[in-house]
């Protein structure tokens, strides 16, 4: 006779989350951040803890679109009452190509903030003015912790500790966390991959039953929703677009969309294999204004959407929110903002001199057919987001 289950059974098939995790869940619901438009209902939406990933070939903008983020996550709201268009978090970015360059970054905040704060006339000089700006990067860059892994495994492990760092830190557990950014998640695709074609051929050429190891990315996408539930950041997720798929954004000319390649990973858009033609938004096309960026919700002033929010993932399992498709950068004169000294150090930062190459974007979101169109341009000074053309 089988016996009946124990009141510890019963108990144990209850789901139960801490309350760390519901209230962060609740700010997911009650916060929400825009990139806005050139018109309020033309906007694409974007709430805390949602993850986005940019995919795209080589030199098509991923690594400068998350500059321009972390700028805007690290700059204040305002300052000395001229709007900046930050939000005065903290930044977390997992460096794991190794190329990001903090002189590049510090100069790009003093372009966005030299550009914001005019000068005051008769309350202030120029050199004072200059010397509060010098002063308000530095603690804009104080707000900014990289990680800079050399394996898979480090990036998992570096992200699994996230939120104990972010407790114990002192300069960063009184801040919160705005975004954190992987540039880029396929930087050790090739290495697994290695390892893993190596530990195949070991298990056929052995008699033995070995345990199969733990992949990779699924170590990191269960970090990744570790950090999700406990801190509730806007998660930015660079990746390489290697293997074209069979669909396209067809807009007068079709540009490409890419197959996942990272496995296990969300795929959401895999199985469509049909080109992809882009809703029309009420009122004309979406655009992005320039270097306002993401505005987080306390500073947003209750802007409608073009259509129906799309249903938020309740379960505990890793999802993409939006994904975001780049287009080559096309061939160019490049310039150089550094010195030959600093070229030697492999700190280079080249960014378009002619400053007319429209980079493109496409917007997607899963359980939705609409696809949003964006642009914007890579400067000496910034990443300006642009008005869309017609699609």
């Amino acid at each position: 006779m089988e016996a009946f289950p124990t009141a510890d059974d019963l108990l144990a098939q209850i789901p139960t989350e801490s309350m760390e995790i519901l209230l962060t869940s609740l700010r997911h619901r009650a916060s929400e951040v825009r990139i806005p438009a050139a018109n309020p209902p033309q906007t694409i939406p974007l709430n805390r803890g949602d993850v986005v990933e940019i995919q795209g070939p080589a030199a098509s903008g991923k690594s400068h679109f998350i500059y321009h983020l972390l700028a805007t996550c690290v700059l204040p709201p305002s300052f000395n009452l001229a709007e900046v268009g930050g939000w005065a978090c903290a930044a977390v970015l997992v460096d794991a190509d190794g190329k990001f360059s903090i002189k590049r970054f510090r100069h790009l905040l003093l372009a966005r903030l030299s550009k914001s704060i005019p000068v005051t006339s008769g309350l202030s000089t120029p050199s004072s003015d200059g010397h509060a700006v010098e002063e308000l990067v530095v603690q804009c860059l104080s707000r900014l912790h990289i990680f800079r892994p050399q394996s898979s495994a480090q990036v998992a492990t570096t992200l699994m500790h996230l939120p104990e760092y972010h407790s114990a830190h002192p300069s960063l557990r009184s801040e919160e966390i705005g975004l954190l950014a992987v540039d880029s998640l396929s930087a050790f695709y090739w290495s697994d991959r290695f390892l893993a074609e190596q530990w195949r051929s070991v298990d056929k050429s052995s008699s033995a039953d070995p345990t199969e190891p733990v992949s990779p990315m699924r170590q990191i996408t269960i970090a990744l929703q570790r950090v999700r539930a406990l801190r509730g950041p806007l998660t930015v997720l660079a990746n390489w677009g290697l293997n074209p798929s069979k669909g396209s954004v067809n807009v007068g000319e079709p540009y490409p969309l890419y197959k996942q390649h990272l496995h296990p990973f969300p795929s959401p858009f895999d199985s469509a294999t049909t080109a992809i033609s882009p809703s029309r938004p009420r009122g004309g096309t979406t655009q992005i204004q320039p270097s306002s960026g993401l505005v987080p919700s306390n500073l947003a002033k209750g802007i409608g959407t073009s259509e129906p929010p799309v249903p938020r993932q309740s379960g505990q399992e890793f999802a993409i929110t939006h994904h975001i498709t780049l287009s080559s950068m096309p061939t160019v004169a490049y310039t150089s903002l550094s010195t030959p000294s600093e070229t030697e150090e492999g700190t280079a930062s080249e960014v378009d001199a002619t400053q007319n190459d429209v980079l493109q974007g496409f917007f997607r979101t899963p359980g939705s057919h609409s696809v949003m169109r964006f642009a914007f341009r890579i400067t000496a000074d910034d990443v300006v987001f642009e008005h869309s053309e017609q699609l």
